[in-house]
């Protein structure tokens, strides 16, 4: 009985485990996108939908998509204004901008 119990406690920890890292993952792309103007760093871009001129597209992560849409800095090409964020978990969205 005693080495059930230690079984599905270490069974629920890694689950807790696993999902505060994916929401650490999400919340960071996320504070990204929306207040600082900067592309996600977790999620990877879908090249199909990148754009050149600074960064619009779709940005995929583990569960969640950011789509994003920005357009270059006028005093600086490394900075664009973002004016358009959508935020998605399992197709569901979450966030609108």
């Amino acid at each position: 009985m005693l080495k059930n119990k230690k079984v599905v406690k270490i069974f629920v920890i890694s689950i807790v485990a696993i999902f505060l890292i994916w929401l650490s993952l999400l919340v960071t792309d996320s504070i990204r996108t929306i207040f600082l103007d900067e592309k996600p760093i977790f999620a990877i871009p879908i090249v199909d939908t990148i754009q050149k001129e600074g960064g619009s597209g779709t940005y995929k992560g583990i569960g969640y998509s950011i789509e994003i849409k920005a357009n270059l800095s006028t005093t600086s090409q490394k900075h664009f204004n973002i004016y358009y964020t959508e935020i998605k978990i399992l197709n569901f969205t979450i966030y609108r901008k």
